[in-house]
């Protein structure tokens, strides 16, 4: 863990003499979380202990922050400072310290979870577009009901028809939830 103190010593120069013209651009940090008074920013890039250590001094230079600590292992650099959310975050712009992404990806859930949410949503629109008469499962056992007359039809009577009446059944079976 590595910390800074934003009281600079007198012969370390403030943020405007840092950033100059031929000083470093500002590094692009993801806002990972924020609220009044504190910020987790993570690197977009991975970055090793001394980049890390670099960040916090620049970030440490800005006027306003209390105390800045970089975390080498997870790429993230937490800054304290006094104001109202998203404060922080347009001090360090402001600054020329860091430049924060806000909205750099967005992780999409488990499929699992995306499935069953979809599912889900389906049930709910069947449903309220038939007044409640016909759920998810209903029309799934209709469907299978239908493919196994067509098999039945076929004369496909031991193998497709049966195994799709079979889950028709199970699905008539299952209690609504």
């Amino acid at each position: 863990m590595l910390r800074a103190t934003p009281n600079r010593p007198p012969n370390r120069p403030g943020p405007s003499e840092t950033m100059s013209a031929d000083a470093a651009p500002p590094v692009s940090l993801r806002l990972a979380h924020q609220m009044p008074g504190r910020v987790r920013l993570r690197t977009i890039q991975p970055a090793d202990a001394n980049e890390i250590a670099a960040l916090v001094d620049r970030i440490a230079a800005v006027p306003g922050l209390t105390r800045v600590v970089g975390r080498p292992q997870t790429g993230s650099i937490i800054v304290e400072g006094s104001g109202a959310e998203g404060e922080i975050a347009r001090l360090l712009q402001e600054h020329g310290a860091a430049r924060i992404v806000t909205n750099q990806s967005h992780f999409a859930p488990p499929i699992d979870q995306a499935l069953q949410f979809g599912v889900a949503k389906l049930d709910y629109e069947i449903a309220s577009h038939t007044a409640k008469s016909l759920r998810l499962h209903s029309l799934l056992a209709l469907l299978l009901l239908a493919a196994a007359a067509v098999q039945l039809a076929r004369g496909q009577i031991a193998g497709p028809a049966t195994t799709l009446l079979m889950s028709a059944l199970s699905l008539l079976e299952q209690p609504q939830r």
